[in-house]
């Protein structure tokens, strides 16, 4: 009988000495650290079909990019589903804001989110609905998607697909 009070109370012990593991959300890992964006990259499908793969970093193959002055910047995705686009050093013109503020809401049990507000750093547009196709504690891949009316045949879209890959620094 001793013996197995003994056993009962060593099995007892070691379960309540196993160490816990908590797991962060993606939504967790958003809000801790800045993220920069360091690869911006694109194509256009167009009612003819054709495509082409634009770098809206180095401008390559688009008249569309991300500023210079703006590419030294970085993302704090902050509470309440509200962030800032914090200047990195290198201002577009001598009174801009040390940083501008942006709103953003995850979507989709941890899938991808939306950012709102920052149309300069998005080739014009919100991020609706963005996916992530990677995502780590150091690294993600955000895809996102638009329509836009065809330049040369007013009655039909093109549709943009948009990919950028944000690094923690």
């Amino acid at each position: 009988m001793k013996y197995i009070i003994l056993s009962l109370s060593f099995i007892i012990l070691l379960v309540s000495c196993q160490k816990t593991t908590t797991t962060q959300n993606r939504e967790d890992m958003l809000r801790t650290g800045r993220w920069k964006i360091t690869a911006a990259q694109g194509y256009a499908l167009t009612p003819t079909g054709k495509s082409l793969i634009a770098d809206f970093l180095t401008g390559a193959n688009t008249t569309v990019t991300i500023p210079g002055c703006n590419q030294d910047d970085y993302f704090i995705f902050g509470p309440d589903y509200s962030g800032t686009l914090a200047d990195g050093g290198t201002k577009c013109t001598p009174g801009d804001p040390d940083g501008i503020q942006f709103t953003w809401a995850p979507f989709g049990a941890d899938a991808g989110i939306s950012i709102y507000g920052l149309p300069a750093i998005f080739i014009g547009q919100n991020v609706n609905n963005g996916k992530f196709s990677y995502f780590s504690d150091s690294k993600f891949i955000l895809n996102f998607s638009f329509m836009q009316q065809d330049p040369i045949d007013y009655t039909k879209n093109d549709t943009f697909y948009i990919t950028y890959t944000f690094n923690r620094i």
